[in-house]
């Protein structure tokens, strides 16, 4: 009955209370299915901080230094005094998914990854629900019911995407490490948690307070039931071996990266960059045009330039914005192996006319495969092309039926 009446207080809405009251969690003792790399720390750091964008003068100190982990470290203590109040949340959990990065790499006590993950994963709630740190109250309502509703139909993959996969990989990682239960982990990391959010006057202590130990406990556990069970747990992007890395310059990508900003872990085109966006992603109109060749079925459908969404186009407060349904970037550069990755950048494009995809980039600039999902008059189509001799090509089209499995319409193998 208190967290019902907590709540009701709070949120003032009805269904953001029902939903916070109907999430329940089922935590057992399993044990994460992951691959303990061997990897060398400082080059594995160093890849880190370029990978992270931090400028060469920074990186050639922290890595000159006597002590480069505990340089790094202090590194993202980050400075709040500038912070933006109204992503508070978001750039607190940015903040400790690198302290989280750096730590693990260094090879650290275990239950300070712990309780680091569990701090990282209240932070990414209050992100969700657009947690006012002055108003106590959700303002991003719409995201709040969307991830209150994965929560509570366990929809483990959906959950799963609003956190980064390398940061729970890093918990999984020290839990073997530990040799302790995981539901022992848990319990010792909430305890500290709930000392350490023993204040209003700070973003995750009046987060906590407002909405109570029950119901951040609930979600937490619900996102470590999520990644236990789906358990893809990876590190292949955070720890390597120098001798067996390849280096892959960013200045022979089709786009510079280096200068664009970075949002929960994409590279955000510039307005500089768009041209070359537009002109990529209107090319695709050849193929919409040859699928309605090659499948009656097919609906007639064609992308427009002012149809191409990019971050600007939103409000932090929008769906759109929260869901990322804006042209990006994935940089990539190379396999689990540490080989040069065929397709080291990927732009995912999307427009406001519900087509949006993938374009992946060969390291020669050209694009090498492409995926095309339409969707028209409530059914949705997906068209994949790879490149052939002769150029790229339309490899296969396929559409969903009503049960939701994939009917192919056209496959290049079977003609």
């Amino acid at each position: 009955m208190w967290l019902i009446d907590k709540i009701k207080d709070i949120y003032f809405n009805r269904d953001i209370q029902n939903l916070f009251c109907s999430i329940n969690y089922d935590i057992e003792n399993w044990n994460p299915k992951i691959k303990v790399y061997k990897y060398d720390k400082m080059f594995s750091l160093q890849k880190f901080l370029e990978r992270e964008k931090e400028p060469a003068d920074i990186i050639q100190r922290i890595m000159s230094s006597k002590s480069p982990f505990d340089e790094a470290k202090n590194l993202y203590n980050g400075n709040m005094s500038n912070i933006n109040w109204k992503r508070i949340y978001y750039e607190q959990s940015n903040i400790g998914r690198k302290w989280i990065s750096v730590w693990a790499l260094r090879d650290t006590n275990p239950m300070t990854i712990f309780c680091g993950t569990l701090e990282y994963i209240l932070n990414i709630i209050g992100d969700i629900l657009g947690w006012s740190v002055r108003l106590n109250k959700v303002t991003n309502t719409y995201g709040a019911k969307k991830f209150l509703l994965h929560c509570k139909n366990n929809e483990y993959e959906k959950i799963l995407g609003y956190f980064d996969n390398e940061i729970l990989s890093c918990f999984a990682l020290y839990h073997l490490k530990s040799n302790m239960l995981l539901t022992e982990i848990l319990d010792m990391a909430m305890d500290n948690l709930n000392i350490n959010c023993q204040h209003f006057n700070t973003a995750c202590g009046n987060l906590y307070l407002n909405i109570g130990k029950i119901a951040v406990e609930s979600i937490i556990y619900k996102v470590f039931e999520s990644a236990y069970k789906v358990n893809k747990f990876s590190l292949k992007n955070l720890f390597f071996c120098a001798d067996k890395h390849v280096n892959v310059e960013i200045n022979t990508l089709k786009y510079d990266i280096s200068i664009m900003d970075k949002d929960r872990g994409f590279f955000i085109p510039r307005k500089e960059h768009r041209e070359q966006i537009e002109k990529d992603v209107l090319y695709l109109n050849n193929f919409l045009q040859q699928a309605h060749v090659l499948v009656d079925r097919f609906p007639v459908i064609h992308i427009y330039s002012d149809s191409i969404t990019y971050k600007e186009n939103y409000c932090v407060d929008d769906g759109e914005y929260f869901n990322m349904m804006f042209c990006r970037f994935e940089y990539k550069p190379n396999t689990s192996t540490g080989k040069a990755a065929k397709y080291p950048l990927k732009l995912m494009y999307y427009t406001n006319k519900e087509i949006f995809g993938e374009i992946y980039y060969l390291q020669n600039k050209n694009i090498g495969k492409v995926r095309i999902i339409a969707w028209h008059q409530g059914k949705c189509f997906i068209i994949n092309c790879i490149d052939k001799k002769e150029g790229l090509a339309i490899s296969k089209i396929e559409t969903t039926k009503t049960n939701g499995k994939r009917e192919t319409l056209f496959n290049i193998n079977s003609k």
